[in-house]
Formats: structure tokens, C-alpha cells, sequence
């Protein structure tokens, strides 16, 4: 009976039904809990959950029952480094490769630690080990395309990238990094750049074309926002000037977070706004489910092709009108995103034949930045004392050739 308990809750797992999976999770260890694998899906849902001390916990129980479990040594690494404990985490995905030495997924776990860690020389022999094993396993080909990117090796990264999209197994959104790496080329047109986003936008659009059905003169009255950087980052220092200056009384705002990583502005982003949603989760049907129940009338994008994006939700037209804005400084290849907003100096009117998108010009500048009163400059700038002006930026590097 417990087998078939389990089963279903890996079938749940696999499923994303993650309630399912617990009440599953919970029956079989009502029966048995020690039970090695009853704790690993239990885990698995506290993990999708952000019970992350919770599913630590949880885990170790079933390394009691099972010491040489790799799946639950796995799963236990990733609530480890969730929860911030990298060293734990390095422990638990090094356990996972002595108990089975081509355990790619562990070796690939490790790249991504040693990456946010700094250590891009470990990181990539990480990544290189887990495409020895399985020369197929696309999201370490993704995750060392994106290595070689940051580090300004942009042809390698291409070539990573196609593997990756070409393994046809890759859960990362290899397709999207890819076009965001295209952006980094001296020697690409911008041409060249439109047509890979418009073939891209092709391939994962419905096959009849979606126009826009919103009317002209049509009352809006539910805006939603959609992103993946509602916290401290540069889409929300741009963003927090317009949410404060909404007009609330007029329009209904939505807020849909893609992301789980939350800090001080998304509080204050979430006091400028009616409703927020926490999506980061859902499949893309589920969340376009609930954008209809929001009845959305303007459906704005702010990520474009960077991390974390749903440009799938946009593809399959949620919203009778929507657009694009802020979070990327190209056209998306999605014919469903009706505008996109900037400027004549960011994009001027001869650019509006490289967009899938109509351009939406806005006066003296597309975003507005308020500032940061709690820096405070030097009364004294450096040219005075050095007789040469020193300029400083905070861009990503691989931005700089």
C-alpha cells in the first residue's frame, strides 16, 4: 500500500501538483516515518514552499533510513543553498557524487555555487564535468554558456547555447539567454539580432496570428505588471517612481511576481499597488488562468529576454492589450505584445523596422529615476586633486569590449 502512496506522490511531484504531493508525502509517512522516500517528496514541497528549514529537517530524516540516497542528498544541497548555506550545500552535492561518480545533475549543482561564489575556474570545470557525463544534459550547456558570456567569450557562449537548445532536454530558458547574449556582439547587425528574436518568437507562438482586440477609447481599468526583479534591483529603481505616482483611484494594479526572492522594495513596491500575486511557481497555464480571473486589460511585461521571464504567458495572449517595457533593450520577436515603450533617442522612429512590437514613443526619456538620497557625494570631486576626470561604472562587464 505505502508503494503505491508513494508513486502517486511522485507522480504529483512530477506533476507540479505540490498539494497532492504532500497529502501523498504525509499518508505514507502516517505509516511509515522513516520511510527514506516519503521524506523526499515531503522535502521536495517544503523546498517549493520556502520551508527551507523545515524541508532540511525533512530530509535528513530520510538519510537516517537511506545514508547513500543521492536523490535526497541532491534535494537536501538545493534547500541548503536556498537557505544560504553554500557550505552545507557543497557537502551534500559532493556526497551525492561519491555514492555515484557520474551523477551529472550534482557536478552541475556545484557550477552554480561556484559561480555565485566567484570561483568561474571551478565553476566551469564543474559545468565541463557534467557535459563529459551526459553530452546531452542541456541546462549545464546553458549554465556554461552563460559562464562563457559573462566572462566576454561570446562566440563559445553561442555555441553553448545552440547545444543547449538543441539537446531539446534544457529546463533553463536557453532560448531567451541566448537572444539576451546576441545583444553583447560588436559585429551583429541589428538586423541580424531581430530576425534570430522574430524566428524565436515564430517557433513558440500559436500558429494562428494574435491581433489586438482592445478597442480604442475602451476604459481600462486593470493594469497588470509582470517581472521577475520586484526587489533591489534596476527594473524597480526605475519602476518605484511610477508605482508612487499611479493613480489608484482610477485604475485597479496588479503585480505579478515571477521570482521568490523578496527584500525591502518589494515591500515598498507591494504599498503602491491594489492586488499582488505570487507566481513564481505556477505553470505558465495555470498563470494565465489567473490572469483572466484579474480580468487584465493591459498586461505589461518589464523583463523582455532577461532571467526569470514569462514571455510564454505573453505568447499565448492573456491580456486584450499588451506590452513591453524597461527590462530589455530590444524587441521581444512576440507579434502578441501589441507596443513597446521607449524613446526617439534609445530607439529611433527607422528602428521601428526591427521590432515585432509597434514603438510607443514617450517625451524626454522612456524611464524616470529618482534617486538615492541616503548616498551622498564628495564635496570635493577627485579632477581636483588628480587633474584628470575618472569615470566609474556599475554596468556588467561583458557589456564593455
Amino acid at each position: 500500500m505505502i508503494h503505491t502512496i508513494i508513486q502517486g506522490g511522485v507522480t504529483a511531484l512530477q506533476q507540479n501538483k505540490m498539494g497532492l504531493a504532500e497529502n501523498l508525502a504525509n499518508q505514507a509517512l502516517s505509516i511509515d516515518p522513516k520511510n527514506a522516500y516519503a521524506n523526499y517528496i515531503l522535502g521536495a514541497v517544503l523546498i517549493n514552499k520556502n520551508h527551507l528549514k523545515e524541508a532540511i529537517r525533512t530530509l535528513k530524516k530520510g538519510l537516517k533510513s537511506e545514508p547513500k540516497n543521492i536523490g535526497i542528498h541532491n534535494l537536501l544541497g538545493a534547500a541548503y543553498q536556498k537557505n544560504g548555506d553554500n557550505r552545507e550545500a557543497i557537502l551534500s552535492f559532493r556526497a551525492c557524487i561519491k555514492y555515484e561518480p557520474n551523477f551529472y545533475s550534482a557536478y552541475n549543482n556545484l557550477g552554480v555555487i561556484y559561480k555565485s561564489q566567484g570561483q568561474y575556474k571551478d565553476a566551469i570545470l564543474a559545468y565541463k564535468q557534467a557535459v563529459k557525463i551526459n553530452p546531452d544534459f542541456g541546462d549545464a550547456l546553458n549554465n556554461l554558456a552563460i559562464m562563457q558570456k559573462d566572462l566576454g567569450y561570446l562566440d563559445e557562449a553561442k555555441d553553448y547555447f545552440h547545444q543547449a537548445i538543441a539537446s531539446g532536454n534544457c529546463t533553463s530558458n536557453a532560448g531567451s539567454n541566448y537572444l539576451l547574449c546576441l545583444n553583447y556582439f560588436k559585429d551583429l547587425t541589428a538586423e541580424d539580432i531581430f530576425f534570430a528574436h522574430r524566428d524565436w518568437g515564430s517557433r513558440i507562438s500559436p500558429q494562428s496570428t494574435c491581433k489586438s482586440n482592445f478597442k480604442a477609447g475602451s476604459k481600462v481599468r486593470n493594469i497588470g505588471y509582470v517581472s521577475a526583479d520586484f526587489r533591489a534591483h534596476s527594473v524597480s529603481f526605475f519602476l518605484l517612481p511610477l508605482f508612487k505616482n499611479h493613480n489608484i483611484g482610477e485604475y485597479s494594479i496588479y503585480c505579478y511576481s515571477t521570482s521568490k526572492i523578496e527584500d525591502h522594495v518589494t515591500s515598498q513596491l507591494r504599498s503602491f499597488v491594489t492586488h499582488w500575486r505570487d507566481v513564481a511557481s505556477l505553470q505558465i497555464d495555470d498563470f494565465y488562468d489567473i490572469v483572466q480571473k484579474d480580468e487584465i486589460d493591459v498586461l505589461i511585461d518589464l523583463s523582455g529576454h532577461t532571467g526569470g521571464n514569462k514571455l510564454s504567458l505573453f505568447a499565448k495572449k492573456p491580456a486584450p492589450m499588451q506590452i513591453t517595457w524597461l527590462g530589455y533593450p530590444n524587441t521581444t520577436g512576440l507579434t502578441q505584445i501589441d507596443y513597446r515603450i521607449t524613446d526617439e533617442v534609445a530607439d529611433p522612429p527607422s528602428d521601428a523596422r526591427i521590432h515585432t512590437e509597434k514603438l510607443l514613443f514617450l517625451q524626454d526619456g522612456f524611464l524616470c529615476f529618482e534617486g538615492d538620497k541616503t548616498i551622498v557625494a564628495s564635496e570635493v570631486p577627485p579632477v581636483v586633486s588628480n587633474d584628470y576626470i575618472t569615470f566609474g561604472s556599475f554596468n556588467n562587464l561583458t557589456k564593455i569590449t
